[in-house]
């Protein structure tokens, strides 16, 4: 799929969504197929994990705190976005910085992801 979309593209799911030319953190070049050059702006990556991320952790904790029905409280604490906040303050933010929009969009392992 990424091969594809590059061939047609000239771009991959993951440089789609955070093209480093263009202020993202991801570059990169396929050449038949195979990985020739990678680019990865860690830095940047960094401080958009902590500039969005927190703020959105603390607006939906918040919200959860001020929500007075249990079970729309139990929804906003078990939502994939508070998941993925709590997950880029711990450990993604240390090791990886990631935001998840590159690992949203990757087709590796996708069909895992599905909820059946």
């Amino acid at each position: 799929e990424c091969v594809a979309m590059w061939d047609s593209e000239n771009t991959t799911p993951c440089l789609s969504v955070c093209p480093i030319d263009d202020g993202g953190c991801l570059g990169g070049t396929l050449i038949e197929g195979k990985i020739v050059d990678s680019r990865f702006d860690r830095a940047r990556c960094t401080i958009r994990t902590n500039g969005n991320w927190v703020p959105g952790f603390q607006k939906a904790l918040g919200i959860a705190l001020d929500e007075p029905n249990s079970d729309r409280r139990k929804m906003i604490l078990n939502s994939t976005m508070f998941t993925r906040t709590l997950w880029s303050m711990t450990y993604s933010n240390v090791s990886q910085a990631q935001c998840f929009e590159c690992m949203r969009v990757c087709p590796v392992g996708a069909q895992h992801r599905e909820k059946n």
